[in-house]
């Protein structure tokens, strides 16, 4: 399906350095979008790269034929975002890559730097659990109060990824990922919410990994592997995410990698040292120096 992204003719670009000039660009459907998250500051706001691509044959180059680079910003007191584009253009020809990095660089100056935490939604089916569903498919668990979700949302729309911002999990940013088109053709749509859930990332990685173990015990093991990798990376700080990624890679045959992870997780809490040495999932490496100075 040829999804067309119809806006005006009129490509506004400014950036430093650049002056703003209204240029008259072709519009063409695009065939799939990108969207990086550049970084946040110090309040709820985040800087974005969102760009769209034209299908073969559509542009004579694979150029981006939708180009948005700037901010998405909740004002205190206020539960919705207001964007601010430092460039916006569609069109054939209206990218323009020197502006783009132009913009890129200013807001990184502005104080749009700091990386926040990343969460990935898999696509493939959670455990039939409703409670487990609930916790990972839908945007009950951040407790916000923000107006609106993407129009066809459980459905036509499902969420992909959670952006959580550095200071604290109290903003972040919900990505949303078309079911009409195949995953090597993304779509997005993007809200960031004020989150009443002070836990937020560590509820979600237990859920992550609450999933992997149900995963494992159906004989899933690659799959098992995958959420606590993803519980690892958004809750880095959560002695609980570490150790259950680390007795996935064992499980895997990565030890060395495992041995970072268990490290990780034993500075975070002491108290897995006594559950590592007892644990069956770490039986295998009992006898490795390494394991026995890491939980002695």
């Amino acid at each position: 399906m040829r999804r067309l992204f119809f806006s005006s003719l009129l490509a506004l670009v400014g950036c430093a350095g650049f002056s703003l000039a209204a240029v008259q660009h072709r519009i063409v459907p695009i065939h799939h979008e990108s969207l990086k998250v550049l970084g946040w500051n110090r309040e709820c706001s985040v800087a974005i790269t969102y760009l769209g691509f034209p299908f073969l044959g559509d542009a004579s180059i694979q150029d981006p034929v939708k180009t948005r680079i700037g901010t998405l910003t909740i004002a205190p007191g206020a539960e919705s975002s207001a964007p601010r584009w430092l460039v916006s253009a569609d069109g054939v020809t209206s990218w323009n890559h020197f502006a783009a990095a132009d913009s890129e660089r200013d807001l990184k100056k502005e104080g749009y730097a700091r990386p926040g935490w990343r969460e990935t939604v898999r696509p493939e089916p959670v455990i039939e659990d409703p409670d487990l569903q609930q916790l990972l498919l839908s945007t009950a668990t951040f407790h916000t109060n923000a107006p609106d979700m993407p129009m066809g949302f459980p459905g036509t729309w499902r969420l992909a990824q959670v952006h959580y911002a550095p200071i604290a999990s109290t903003c972040g940013l919900l990505v949303f990922e078309s079911t009409e088109t195949s995953p090597d053709k993304p779509f997005y749509a993007m809200r960031l919410i004020r989150i009443g859930n002070p836990s937020i990332r560590r509820d979600r990685a237990r859920a992550h990994i609450d999933n992997g173990l149900r995963l494992l015990e159906r004989g899933d093991r690659p799959g098992a592997l995958a959420e606590t990798i993803i519980a690892a990376q958004m809750a880095p700080d959560y002695a609980l995410a570490r150790y259950y990624h680390a007795a996935q890679l064992t499980i895997n045959g990565q030890t060395s990698a495992a041995f970072d992870e268990l490290e990780a997780s034993i500075k975070l809490d002491a108290s897995f040292k006594t559950k590592a040495r007892y644990d069956k999932d770490f039986a295998d490496l009992a006898w490795i120096p390494r394991f026995q100075d890491i939980t002695k």
